[in-house]
């Protein structure tokens, strides 16, 4: 069975060659039949004259112009200014001290006591110094003038007015047992007064001790002494 397939296949093949051998050959008679024996074709060839290339000369590359650079600009070197010169200093004319006035060292002196007949008093004695040619200086120092006496020290107890000034002094602590009769210093003020030259002028004084005790048998809370001061110049 096989074989027999097989050969039959051989055959169609075979079949189907010799038809495609006898179309193509069949076209081919068609072909040279239609056209008939094929006439050589005469080509003319005209030659033509050579022309020799055109050779352009080779430019030479631009040389690039350089572009200039900018030189700084020139610093002129700075004009050294001559040293200056030192000038000496002049020499200062000797001066002549202005020729004081001559004050008096002294415009007057005096003292106020109190009179309490117990033995013990207060006493302001006072001085007048001259300053200047428009002011003077008064000095007070109030005293107790006592016999034998024993106090303590106490804050603003001499209380002394000059001329609408004021001061508020301590009392120091008093030890005396002597059977005479001394003058204690208790405190001291100076004021400045304005007394033109050529001039007078009266002062009020008043002095108080707050003494706030007894003395021989007196109570004596203040003791007080005062009066006006006449000053010339």
């Amino acid at each position: 069975m096989k074989r027999t397939f097989t050969a039959l296949l051989f055959v169609l093949a075979f079949i189907v060659i010799a038809a495609g051998v006898f179309l193509i050959l069949t076209r081919f008679d068609e072909i040279y039949h239609f056209t008939g024996s094929p006439t050589p074709e005469v080509v003319s060839v005209t030659p033509t004259p050579y022309t020799a290339p055109v050779t352009t000369p080779f430019a030479a590359p631009a040389t690039p112009v350089p572009t200039p650079v900018p030189m700084p600009a020139l610093t002129p070197a700075p004009t050294l200014a001559p040293a200056p010169v030192s000038t000496p200093a002049p020499t200062p004319l000797p001066t002549t001290a202005p020729t004081s006035v001559p004050y008096p060292s002294s415009l007057g002196s005096g003292s106020f006591r109190s009179e309490t007949g117990t033995g013990l008093d207060v006493l302001a004695e006072w001085s007048v110094q001259t300053l200047s040619d428009s002011q003077v200086q008064v000095s007070v120092t109030v005293s107790a003038v006592s016999f034998g006496l024993h106090t303590q020290s106490l804050p603003n107890a001499v209380n002394i007015a000059l001329d609408g000034q004021y001061v508020s002094l301590e009392q120091p602590r008093i030890d005396y047992d002597g059977g005479s009769q001394i003058t204690t210093p208790m405190a001291t003020q100076r004021f400045t007064v304005d007394l033109a030259r050529n001039s007078s002028r009266a002062l009020l004084l008043q002095v108080e001790w707050q003494f706030n005790g007894s003395y021989h048998g007196v109570e004596l809370p203040v003791l007080e002494c005062g009066g006006t001061l006449n000053i010339s110049r």
